[in-house]
């Protein structure tokens, strides 16, 4: 017994040593987190049995043991233990216990981590130790080091994000008996925040008012990895490919569920977005880092029969692609056809990670406020760093999702800028200059369009030999949620490095565009009841120019606005509505001031048609877009003929006008924009391209004489050499279709 004692003794005379083992169920071993921490502790004994007691702040996902060896001198009776835990990620917290030993010689045994409340590496969570073996001891020190995964907190995340409240797009399932076929989606790692998560299951949805979905698959697999490629190109990106492995990340492709499976739903009327009530949980969980790279969710489908049901998708243009795309195709090849879209998915998951519902704001020089929200599970841990001194946070640090309000404070300098990181993300706030010397109004753009289906793409160019200052500024229409008056987008900038690429802004300033230099700014992919529309002016202290293009999401329709730099008397849009084709007219008021345009419409043979008197009234800076042969909104006067209609410039003040004009094509319809007719003089002018016949091209020509007197017109065609090229020319006014080839037609036009 002497020597068995003795032999005990001669342990504890070690050095002080803890062993973590951590022992993952079913987790992605590959990317584990490691964990290191220490313990010190003193107590203080008066009893005889023997516990270990601690609450704070650990949860591990599977078990997690703790095996402890130590020194310390003897005792009898129960001690207080108070210890503080250091974790990795720099996080403590302090507890204490209550240490009774049921032995007079030894330390041994093991602590299982059980469950609880608190914060762990940017989780959240909470622990129990609890001990199974004889020592005593009053004083006591160890430490631990030891790598596991541990992940706490829980919640469901929908990718594409900004579609959580709003549904997407009809994607019709097709109705299939024992088929086949392989898909991959590729998800942004934006759309995952900041944070690890364990993610445990994946939920699809039907698309509201498309009935019940119905579909069995006898052997669905789902892999999950981390991909290298991205669903978009922004800032030079690597898109996806449509060959499926170059897709598949190399490190820890993951099979987290195979087997039979059945995606059902009752489906929902809307407008609502419809539950995600068809839910696959996996068998395996996969730890995903945003950090590293996209989502990749690759699913083969065997023997699938669908009888009905369509799912709900996001759509996106290309370019530049959006958050989500697929390539998918049969399981037999190994390429698949690339379309920029997905199905909209929610997962869920365990863990800490973080979304804000903006990436910044601009202000103007007077200052302002805006609300942040944070959103991430409950008792997971914040903080908010890199604040300037012209800001004030409404706080610095918390738990669980709350909103955050910055105030920027009048600027009476130059334009500023900070880039805070506000709970792992960045989010950048702006403020314009309190004056910029020689800055002018260049010019204006009639008509944007941004959210439902709609963006619009802004392109500011400097042409001069010096840096330039510019300044974009949105206003928006009666219609609009915000009504007239600034206008603020969400914008989104490909150039600009990603996580700093976005802002919400009525009006942005960019100082020092460098000689010949671009920049792009594009509004933000964004579901939506309805659009939203107005108009955009652009400032500038230098040689700057610009142009803007907005795209009809569905069909992939777009078109050019061009920057109107002109304040002429009055401009003019011919129009053709017949054969069910359609002018949209917008009109804008680039004046502060609030204007009456007189508008004279004339048919195709320069007769006023009425009627008298008409006009449009527009607040300051205001805008208005209608369909011109619309009977409540617009002149049905216009409807089923050609003509023209005139939009005359207030006295002192200056307008912008542009024309949308839209022609069937089959089951869809194409879109095209029709500059106006500045009443400036001319002499002529020439067209850049023209083309027609063997591939499938034709082109209209439209020559209108603005002025009061017959004018004779002569239009020439050149080839690519400069000689005169025939070219084939029917005339549908006169019904005369007769092709006559020619290389110059000349023809008398009636003022």
């Amino acid at each position: 017994m002497e020597m068995r004692a003795k032999k005990k003794y001669q342990l504890w005379m070690l050095p002080i040593v803890a062993v973590v083992a951590l022992v993952p169920s079913q987790w992605n071993t590959a990317r584990a987190i490691p964990i290191s921490f220490s313990f010190t502790g003193t107590g203080t004994g008066n009893s005889t049995s023997f516990s270990l007691v601690g609450s704070g702040t650990v949860t591990p996902y599977g078990a997690t043991t703790i095996t402890v060896t130590g020194n310390g001198s003897g005792g009898m009776g129960s001690f207080s233990n108070s210890f503080v835990v250091t974790f990795q990620d720099g996080s403590t917290l302090s507890a204490t216990s209550i240490v009774t030993p049921n032995s007079l010689t030894s330390i041994s045994g093991e602590a299982t981590i059980t469950g609880g409340t608190g914060i762990f590496a940017g989780a959240a969570g909470s622990y129990t130790y609890v001990t199974t073996a004889p020592f005593t001891q009053s004083t006591f020190n160890f430490t631990s080091t030891g790598s596991g995964t541990i992940i706490i907190g829980s919640g469901k995340v929908v990718v594409p994000g900004a579609w959580t409240n709003n549904s997407g797009t009809d994607d019709p399932l097709p109705v299939v008996s024992n088929f086949s076929h392989h898909v991959q989606e590729l998800v942004g790692p934006e759309q995952f925040g900041s944070g690890m998560l364990l993610l445990d299951q994946i939920a699809f949805r039907s698309f509201p008012g498309a009935g019940p979905l119905n579909s069995t698959i006898s052997n669905l697999t789902i892999s999950l990895s981390t991909s290298p490629l991205f669903p978009n190109t922004d800032n030079g990106r690597m898109l996806m490919s449509t060959t499926y492995a170059s897709n598949v990340g190399p490190n820890d492709n993951m099979v987290v569920y195979s087997g039979p499976a059945s995606l059902t739903s009752l489906g929902c009327a809307g407008p609502s977005p419809c539950p995600f009530d068809m839910v696959i949980t996996f068998s395996t969980p996969f730890f995903y880092d945003p950090a590293f790279g996209s989502l990749l969710v690759d699913l083969q489908y065997s023997g699938e029969t669908t009888t009905e049901g369509s799912l709900d998708d996001a759509l996106f243009p290309l370019p530049p692609g959006g958050a989500v795309a697929i390539v998918s195709g049969a399981s037999n090849t190994d390429t698949g056809t690339f379309e920029p879209m997905g199905h909209i998915l929610q997962f869920g998951y365990t863990g800490c990670t973080y979304f804000l519902n903006s990436g910044g704001q601009s202000f103007t020089s007077a200052g302002g406020s805006v609300n942040v929200n944070v959103s991430t599970p409950a008792k997971c841990p914040w903080s908010v760093s890199g604040v300037p001194n012209w800001v004030t946070p409404s706080a610095t640090s918390g738990t669980g999702s709350t909103t955050l309000t910055f105030q920027a404070a009048a600027n009476a300098g130059t334009a500023q800028a900070a880039t805070l990181n506000v709970a792992g993300l960045n989010f950048v706030i702006q403020e314009e200059a309190a004056s910029v010397p020689g800055l002018n109004l260049i010019g204006s753009m009639a008509h944007i369009a941004a959210e439902e289906n709609w963006t619009t793409s802004f392109t500011l160019v400097n042409k001069g030999f010096t840096a330039a200052t510019t300044l974009l500024n949105f206003f928006g229409d009666a219609s609009d949620p915000s009504g007239n008056g600034p206008l603020t987008l969400g914008l989104v900038f490909p150039q600009r490095p990603i996580g700093s690429d976005r802002i919400n802004a009525a009006t942005l300033e960019n100082v020092g565009l460098p000689p010949n230099a671009l920049e792009i700014a594009t509004t933000e992919v964004k579901p939506a009841p309805t659009s939203i529309i107005g108009s955009a002016q652009v400032l500038a202290a230098g040689a700057v120019d610009g142009f803007a293009i907005f795209q009809l999401i569905p069909g992939a329709q777009e078109a050019v606005i061009p920057l109107e730099t002109i304040n002429a008397s009055s401009y003019l849009l011919g129009f053709d509505n017949t054969n069910n084709v359609v002018l949209s007219v917008a009109v804008a008021n680039v004046s502060a001031q609030a204007a009456n345009i007189p508008v004279v419409i004339r048919d195709e043979n320069g007769i006023s048609i009425g009627p008298l008197g008409a006009s449009i009234s527009l607040v300051g800076n205001g805008h208005t877009s209608f369909v011109l042969s619309d009977p409540v909104l617009g002149f049905p006067v216009t409807a089923g003929i050609r003509g023209t209609v005139e939009f005359e410039t207030p006295a002192g003040g200056q307008i912008s006008v542009l024309g949308a004009r839209t022609t069937p094509l089959g089951a869809t319809k194409t879109l095209t924009t029709i500059p106006p007719l500045a009443n400036v003089g001319t002499n002529g002018g020439s067209f850049p391209f023209v083309a027609s016949g063997g591939d499938g091209w034709q082109i209209t020509f439209v020559l209108i004489n603005a002025g009061t007197t017959t004018a004779p017109a002569t239009l020439s065609f050149f080839d690519p050499t400069g000689s005169p090229m025939p070219m084939p020319v029917a005339y549908p006014q006169t019904g005369d279709y007769t092709f006559t080839m020619t290389p110059s037609v000349a023809q008398m036009i009636q003022g």
